[in-house]
């Protein structure tokens, strides 16, 4: 789940797959209208390099895999409507799939 922090003062920190983001205006003055400001800084604690570079990591998955999965949603609800029903008390019921 992604938790999103605000400081108050016009910073907004969201946390990504990638780490922590912070992004908003601040009380600067400038004499240009366009001032944009990177800072770029990485804390890797539980990810190895190797990781940063993986697909997986940002949620982008294998087609076939991704074939797999539709696949045994399709099945899942197939048996669910093979198998539901009314009780005799008004209630739905489904049978486990094992």
């Amino acid at each position: 789940m992604r938790r999103v922090l605000s400081s108050g003062l016009g910073l907004v920190a969201l946390e990504s797959y990638l780490g922590w983001t912070i992004m908003g205006k601040t009380n600067l003055l400038s004499e240009k209208e366009d001032t944009a400001m990177m800072v770029i800084s990485m804390f890797v604690r539980e990810a190895t390099i190797s990781d940063l570079f993986s697909l997986e990591v940002l949620g982008i998955s294998d087609p076939v895999e991704m074939k797999s999965k539709k696949e045994n949603e399709y099945l899942t609800k197939l048996y669910f409507d093979e198998t539901v029903r009314v009780n005799e008390d008004g209630r739905y019921e489904v049978s486990l799939p094992w």
